[in-house]
């Protein structure tokens, strides 16, 4: 699970399902993997699970001051949740700032399309979320897996 928080824009909140929809299931992930990784392992991927869930919180609860969260007493905190057997480096990174960008308008819903095309053209458009914004909340084990 991911949170994105503290972003400045204004989110189409509506599409953001439909675009996790789009985005989950078995796709060549090539376009959302770090430049330098995309070449050495084959990038198809299944995203079993992407979804989005918004909550809110006061500012004062998540130790925001009033400045910062640019609101007058409450913050919206998306809440991500991804799942897969692997991912590959900078993915999820991706993953979240291609979704913000198509809630912004600054890209658009055919754009999936092209970025699971896994072309350099569609990792063109892809933009990583911070780092500072994302936070990883557990990672699960396959019961069968035996570690030594």
């Amino acid at each position: 699970m991911s949170i994105f928080r503290n972003c400045p824009w204004a989110l189409a909140q509506n599409i953001m399902p439909q675009i996790c929809t789009k985005l989950g299931g078995r796709h060549d992930f090539t376009c959302f993997v770090h430049k330098s990784e995309r070449k050495k392992k084959v990038n198809v991927i299944d995203l079993e699970k992407f979804c989005v869930k918004f909550t809110s919180e006061s500012a004062q609860t998540l130790g925001i001051s009033n400045d910062e969260a640019n609101v007058e007493s409450s913050c919206v905190i998306a809440l991500f949740t991804l799942e897969a057997k692997g991912f590959r480096r900078s993915m999820v990174r991706n993953l979240i700032g291609f979704l913000v960008d198509i809630s912004r308008g600054l890209c658009k819903v055919d754009d999936v399309n092209l970025v699971l095309s896994g072309v350099d053209d569609g990792a063109n458009i892809i933009n990583a979320a911070p780092a500072c914004g994302l936070c990883l909340d557990k990672v699960q084990y396959d019961d069968s897996i035996r570690f030594i």
